[in-house]
């Protein structure tokens, strides 16, 4: 037992003493923990290594988070511009004009939906009239969020006639999955016992 713990000791100085040699210069640095493991600095990245059995382990350093969360950041800047997705036309419930524009921001997707006009089996009676869906280009669904009655508000023209039918609000997505996001459709429920889809508009 005594010889196999020196057997190990040795490799490890050994292979430290290899490493010192690999990494020459001043680049890297090379110290030991509390719990006796090598690790080895990178100085110009930041970057963190540990050896652990025989092989070097990388640990991101305080540079390598920064950098990671830095590109986090531009990329929910990037998808944070208003998304106009294409127009429906969604005849079934009477609806000719259907608008749906959204918005990523701190992990949610932000949207405003716009029914014009009224659709003819609309009724607040109902909790949750209509479901949200987002599909990928291949029709996969990526996320869904159903609306409620309270969500949906009754706009009036000029003229003071209801026109539209507005909702604002949001879902949880991740940014790679709002990326890839490329098609929307509507469910709609007439009463309580029926629920249909505006398939044909993906």
């Amino acid at each position: 037992m005594i010889a196999h713990r020196s057997l190990s000791l040795c490799a490890c100085l050994l292979w430290s003493v290899l490493l010192m040699a690999a990494c020459g210069g001043d680049r890297y640095q090379l110290s030991t923990n509390k719990e006796g493991q090598t690790l080895r600095l990178d100085k110009r990245t930041g970057d963190v290594a540990i050896l652990d059995g025989g092989r070097m382990v990388s640990v991101k350093g305080p540079a390598a988070l920064a950098r990671a969360e830095s590109i986090g950041r531009a990329l929910e800047d990037s998808l944070g511009t208003a998304k106009k997705w294409p127009t429906r036309d969604i005849s079934n419930i009477g609806v000719d004009s259907a608008t749906l524009v959204t918005r990523y921001r701190d992990g949610l997707v932000l949207f405003q939906l716009e029914l014009k006009p009224i659709p003819t089996l609309y009724t607040s009676s109902i909790s949750e009239p209509f479901t949200l869906f987002l599909y990928d280009a291949d029709g996969f669904q990526l996320a869904e969020r159903a609306l409620t009655s309270d969500e949906l508000h009754r706009v009036v023209d000029s003229t003071g006639r209801v026109r539209t039918l507005e909702a604002n609000g949001s879902l949880y997505m991740s940014t790679t999955l709002y990326k890839v996001a490329a098609k929307w459709t509507l469910s709609w429920r007439a009463s309580l016992d029926t629920h249909r889809t505006a398939r044909q508009e993906r």
